[in-house]
């Protein structure tokens, strides 16, 4: 005898929203090969002058040759 147990989960609208961030507010660069987030809620933006972490609030780090080991 097999039983089985069906899960019927109630979805929701998931909240999206947008915001721009140029190099006025601290890119170092507007030409973006990726973007991503991580589990600490940094957004991480792979762009041609290095890797550039976002604190999701104002303040970008900015990973390139001149300040680490990124090649």
């Amino acid at each position: 005898m097999m039983s089985s147990l069906f899960l019927t989960a109630q979805s929701e609208q998931p909240i999206v929203s947008f915001q721009t961030i140029t190099t006025e507010q601290g890119l170092s660069n507007n030409f973006v090969f990726a973007i991503c987030q991580d589990s600490f809620g940094f957004i991480w933006i792979g762009t041609t002058n290095g890797l550039c972490r976002f604190d999701s609030e104002e303040s970008f780090t900015t990973y390139n040759e001149d300040n680490s080991d990124l090649r």
